[in-house]
Formats: structure tokens, sequence, C-alpha cells
């Protein structure tokens, strides 16, 4: 009686450590997960709490099962994993890569069931941890990439519906010119984040009412396909809907043809496919599908578990972490996983970068530059205020021949989330960019260069970063180099100069272009001298 007594205080013990461990990591990660609760009571991410709901009803169902289970903390392999999770988030920070640190985020939480509970719990919860990853924007990040691509896609469906129904419509790219209306199928459009939550809930489903792992397989990416058509069908009916109500809501009443629309007829795609297969019964519909996808992750432990139950009997109900003797070594894993937690929080929130600041301000950047004179312009109405640059030049320069180029130059003496030199604002720049290599004196330097057609002209825009004396093109290099910085120097400094031209149609294009050309060569080195710092 008196060993039961003494094993249930230590199981509390043990319990208390754990709450004290996951109030640690919420601490730690208490900025992400503010950034994504917050984004789940909007319209577009209201359907990661149903996700998170089907998570967690899967955790429940198998309860039972985790009683079973022996607990043996993982010092070793478990603190490594958190160490790990907790490094990313912290390259997360310093980087401004909010991707990594959403990834650190299950990452950490898998290391911490491993340091902590052992590779039994590990092995049993990874699959409902998994799953609750989608609750995260890693997949639809991942998938962002494809956005273009998604929305070449949804345009060229929605005009073969529309030819299809005798509606003239004539489509190029991503734009679709109908006798009334102009639909431009932009990147919110491309339907990545429904698309995304389409295949969480076609996953459960799939479990339950398909086979073999084929067949799994086939229906998830089935459902994915359909969210792609449903997303080209959806700006069909736009053009058909303001064909018949030109005055009225271009998304239909109640905003039925919003990007919602995929979600919402994909979800009934799923269960009537479900419905069609030989395996799930009509009747199990409105029960679990989660019930039954648990099994996948019940084989993991199956194999220890009689085992268990047997060792769980004998300890009188006691689970068997509460065991005489494995208390040091359960207490040894809560220290370890706050010791963790405690050094990654202090480095993240005492080991800051520090602010670097310019020599010269770029206000005094030079006007006349050979035959180009120049004036300060403002921002306000360019792509380049949404940057945020504490400090930046943005200036147009005009040649004897009236050639006009826009100069823009954005400084950051240091980076944080949301101010930053790579973000959203400059992705359409690299899309379909080229490299441009470019002689200044006797070095050779290379720049982005992307062309945007508009009526009558185009508009050519050249792009590069300067990090700490670094010239760079790539975003993903500049990114790397910041965390590198960030790490060794305690530095985030760095820059973006961005050379707007334009090309006329009927102009000539070849000695615009050598015109462009020669005030990049000369202006390209005075950029580079003008950002020395302190």
């Amino acid at each position: 009686m008196n060993l039961s007594l003494t094993l249930s205080k230590e199981r509390w013990l043990v319990c208390g450590g754990w709450g004290v461990v996951a109030s640690a990591a919420l601490v730690f990660y208490l900025e992400t997960v503010l950034r994504h609760t917050s984004n789940w009571l909007t319209y577009e991410g209201s359907y990661r709490l149903l996700i998170l709901a089907l998570g967690l009803y899967m955790t429940w169902q198998r309860k039972s099962h985790f009683k079973l289970l022996q607990t043996k903390p993982s010092i070793i392999s478990g603190s490594a994993l958190t160490a790990l999770g907790c490094f990313l988030a912290i390259c997360g920070d310093r980087s401004s890569t909010l991707l990594l640190q959403d990834a650190s985020f299950i990452i950490t939480s898998l290391g911490v069931i491993w340091l902590l509970l052992g590779v039994g719990y590990l092995k049993a919860f990874w699959v409902c941890a998994a799953y609750l990853a989608f609750i995260l924007p890693v997949f639809e990040e991942s998938l962002k990439h494809l956005s273009s691509c998604l929305q070449i896609i949804g345009a060229w469906i929605a005009a073969s519906v529309l030819k299809a129904m005798g509606i003239s419509v004539f489509v190029s790219g991503q734009l679709l010119e109908l006798p009334h209306i102009t639909l431009n199928v932009i990147e919110e459009c491309s339907g990545v984040h429904h698309i995304t939550s389409l295949l969480a809930l076609a996953i459960p489903v799939s479990v339950l009412s398909q086979k073999s792992s084929f067949a799994k397989v086939i229906f998830i990416l089935s459902a994915g396909l359909f969210g792609v058509f449903a997303n080209g069908l959806r700006i069909a009916l736009i053009g058909i809907w303001t064909t018949e109500f030109k005055s009225g809501p271009i998304h239909g009443p109640f905003d039925l043809l919003y990007v919602s629309f995929i979600l919402f007829s994909g979800s009934a795609f799923i269960l009537l496919i479900g419905l069609l297969s030989k395996k799930i019964p009509v009747r199990l519909i409105g029960r679990t599908a989660v019930e039954y996808f648990t099994i996948a992750g019940k084989r993991a432990g199956r194999q220890g578990s009689s085992q268990n139950a047997e060792r769980h009997e004998r300890s009188g109900g006691v689970p068997p972490f509460t065991k005489e003797g494995e208390m040091k070594r359960s207490v040894a894993a809560i220290v370890t996983a706050l010791s963790i937690f405690v050094v990654a929080g202090s480095y993240l929130n005492w080991c800051v970068p520090i602010p670097v600041d310019l020599e010269t301000q770029l206000s005094s950047f030079p006007k006349v530059i050979n035959e180009w004179r120049g004036s300060d312009s403002s921002i306000s109405d360019t792509p380049f205020a949404a940057l945020q640059a504490p400090a930046y030049l943005n200036r147009v320069y005009e040649d004897d021949l009236g050639n006009e180029v826009t100069l823009y130059v954005g400084y950051f003496a240091r980076q944080e989330q949301g101010k930053e030199l790579v973000n959203d604002v400059f992705d359409w720049m690299h899309r379909q960019a080229k490299t441009v290599v470019i002689q200044v004196d006797s070095e050779v330097a290379e720049i982005k260069q992307t062309t945007v057609d508009q009526p009558g002209k185009k508009k050519i825009f050249y792009l590069w970063y300067d990090i700490n004396g670094r010239i760079i093109t790539s975003e993903y290099a500049a990114k790397f180099f910041t965390l590198h910085d960030a790490l060794f120097k305690r530095k985030t400094n760095g820059a973006i100069a961005v050379i707007v031209a334009e090309e006329n149609v009927d102009a000539d294009v070849k000695a615009i272009r050598e015109s462009h050309a020669q005030f990049i060569k000369r202006i390209f080195p005075l950029i580079k001298k003008h950002l020395v710092k302190t």
C-alpha cells in the first residue's frame, strides 16, 4: 500500500514536470502559436480548426493504447531532435523565415515526445502528429511555388468550360478576356490554400474507404486534381455569373464563388467517392473516419502491447513510468528538456543582432551621373512601399535623349520578421527572371532581369541584393547569408537595389537597352561604395 502511494506521488511529480516542459515549449513558440491561432479566426484559415479537431480526436481515440505503452525516456536521441528543432526555430527567427519556424515546431514536438516518453510513444504518435502538421502552412508554402502554374491551369480550365458553353473568351496566360469583363487569376485565386486543406481532409477518408496503399494514394491525388479542376470551374462560373449580372458581386451571391468553393465542392466529391467505394459502409460516414485512420498508428506499437498490458496489470494499474527506480530517468529527461528550452530561449531573446547604420545617408547619393540627371520621387504608388525599408532612395534618372530609369535602394540596419529584404513583395520579380552578367571595370557582376508586359510597352526590372558587400541575386542565397551573419557576426543588415526601365513597342529597343546597360555599369559601383557600413 505504501509503495502504491509512493508511486502515485511520483506519477504526479512526473506529470507536473511534463506540464512544466509543455509550458516552457509554449513560451518558446508563443509567437508562432499566436500567429497561427489568430489565422484560424479568419475566413481563409478557419478550415484549420476542423483539421485540429480531427487530429485531436484521433489522438483521443487512442488513449487506451497509449496507456499500455511503457515510458522509456530517450535522453540522448530525444534531446538531439529537440535541440535540432530549437536550433531551426532560431535560424527561422534570425533569417525571418516563417516556413523554417513552422517546420521547427513539428520537429521539436516530436523530439519532446521522444525525450520524455520514449521511442514507443514516438512511433505510436507520429501518424497523428504528421496529420496535425496540416494546421501549419508548411505544405501550403511548399506548394506556393506552383501557384503561378495553378493560375495558368485555372485560367485554361475556365476558358475550356466557357468555350464549351458557347461563350466567347480569349485566354492569355492567367488573363481571361470576355466580351464584358477581363478576369485576372491572381496568386490569391490559385487555390493553393484550399487544395492543401482538401488533401488534408482526403487522408482519413482514403484510409477508411480504400483497401490498398496504392488505392489510398490514388484517392488522395484525385482529391488534389479535383481541387485544381474545381478552381477552374469556379472561375468559369464567375464569368457566367458576371455575364448575367454585370452589376452584381463578382463572386456571386453570398460569395459562393469565393476560393472556399474548392473546399466545399471537394469535400462533397470526397464523400461521394467514399460512398461509392466497396469498403465503406454508408452508416459509417456519419461516424468517425479518423477512428479507422488511427489503425495505421496502432501498428507501430502493437508488437509490445501485450507485454505492456501484463506489466500494467502487475503494477496494480500504475503506469509503467512510475515504477520504483525509473523516477530518476524521468526527472533527468524533464531537466534536459527544460535546459534545452532555457538555453535556446535565452539565446533567442538576449543575443539579438546589432543594428548596422550606413556611413552616409542614401539621400546623399549623386543626382548627376555623367549624362544622367536624377530627381527624387515618391514611393507611395510603387510596389517598393510595401517593403517598408527604414532607409531608402527612390529616384528617377533621365539622360539627354529622354530615356528614363527609376532607381530604388532599400536598406535595413537590422532585419526582423515583417521588415526584411526577402518577402512576398518582390516574389513576382524572381519568377521567370533571368541572370544578366555585366562587366564593371575589372569586376564581373550578376543581376536579375525580369520583363513585365503592359499595353503598348514593357517594363524591365533589374534586381540584386547587397548582404555585407556580397552581391547576390538569389533570394535563397540572401536568406542564407543573412542567417550566416546573424549567427556568426550578430548582424542582419542588408540592402536591395532595383532599377526599373521602360521600352515602348515602337521604339528602338536595341538602343534603349544599350542605354540602360551603360547606366547600370556606371551606377553599380556607386551603389556598392555608398553602402559602406559604420
